[in-house]
């Protein structure tokens, strides 16, 4: 039995209208009544090429729909700077609101156009609900997050292809200050990343919450999607930042398990949103996400064979930096001589030296 659209209340067609455009990868604003500016639905689309707001009216006609309703349309369109405005009837529209239409951001759907859309989207049923705030949810979420794990892949891609190695590291190896200074850019990494797993445990949270609500609000859909934004960059910068380093000789698994590390995360981040995006176009249940760093066996076998590079070079530069003095006991201004080749007479210098390569 086929949907009578003639037989619908005001608001029973305009729910249908709804779920046809979330069916089609739109997301509703929430509705407004047709006194409200001339405004009974306004539709958001955040994918390339339609990315926008348009504005929506519903005409469930007896009579062909005419060319003054389809001015105040265009007028609306123009005050709220929506990129098309979308006229659908039940009925027809007159030749002369089909010209004025012509060449105009408006969109003219009659019936027959309706019904064709409504059977290609499995809409004919013999009932049409109104949308429960959880529909309206994963609509507004599929909608701003679609395409992102595919942009994401891109940004690490291009990343990987077009990084330039103005590549630093941190001093003379034969020095413990090398390993000082990276030990402590090593503690800052690692700050950074705990912060980057707490936030995205966040939003993985309240994704997965907005998912199931039952007033979804859209600024807070965009917003969760600036947030996924905002972790993938913070995520590339780390991956960026280390992958330019070169840590001292004696530690190179421990900055490549690192930046291997690193590169896991935004891996498995990227996998959930592609994972969320399928389960969204479903209507499947929530997604989870378990936080993991890969190769953590890994890396304390390299910081183990790090504190042993270590404790060599303070055993090699106690050996290679020997003070002692020339010119016998009753010269004057015996200078001071390192065997490394250093000289002076200023014990200021002396101590600058010394204090130099025990770091």
């Amino acid at each position: 039995m086929s949907l009578d659209l003639n037989k619908l209340g005001g608001h029973e067609f305009e729910d249908l209208i709804e779920r046809l455009l979330i069916k089609m990868g739109f997301a509703t604003e929430g509705r407004k009544p047709s006194a409200d500016g001339g405004i009974d639905i306004v539709a958001v689309s955040s994918q390339p090429l339609v990315k926008g707001r348009y504005i929506v009216q519903c005409k469930r006609y007896g009579n062909s729909v005419s060319s003054p309703i389809i001015r105040d349309l265009y007028g609306v369109v123009n005050a709220e700077r929506a990129n098309k405005g979308i006229l659908i009837t039940t009925s027809s529209f007159t030749s002369d609101a089909i010209e004025f239409a012509r060449d105009k951001p408006i969109e003219l759907i009659d019936g027959n156009e309706l019904l064709s859309l409504l059977e290609k989207h499995a809409l004919l049923g013999t009932e049409v609900p109104g949308l429960s705030g959880t529909q309206i949810a994963i609509g507004l979420l599929r909608n701003e997050i679609s395409g992102l794990s595919s942009k994401f892949q891109g940004e690490l891609t291009n990343l990987e292809t077009h990084l330039t190695l103005n590549r630093s590291g941190f001093g003379d190896d034969a020095r413990l200050q090398a390993y000082k200074r990276y030990s402590e850019w090593t503690i800052t990494v690692q700050d950074r990343l705990g912060d980057e797993a707490r936030a995205i445990k966040l939003v993985v949270q309240r994704l997965n919450q907005f998912r199931v609500s039952e007033s979804p609000d859209l600024p807070e859909a965009k917003q969760i999607r600036e947030q996924l934004e905002e972790l993938l960059r913070d995520m590339l910068s780390i991956y960026s930042e280390v992958r330019k380093v070169i840590a001292p000789s004696s530690l190179p698994k421990h900055q490549q398990i690192l930046t291997e590390m690193v590169r896991g995360l935004i891996v498995d981040f990227i996998d959930f949103v592609r994972r969320s995006e399928e389960s969204l176009e479903k209507g499947t249940g929530t997604v989870d996400f378990k936080v993991e760093f890969h190769g953590t066996a890994e890396m304390a076998q390299a910081i183990k064979e790090g504190e042993k590079a270590i404790q060599d070079v303070k055993s090699r530069t106690a050996r290679n930096h020997k003070i002692y003095r020339t010119g016998g006991l009753f010269a004057k201004d015996r200078p001071y001589v390192c065997t490394c080749g250093f000289r002076t007479t200023d014990r200021k210098e002396l101590g600058e030296h010394i204090k130099a390569f025990r770091r």
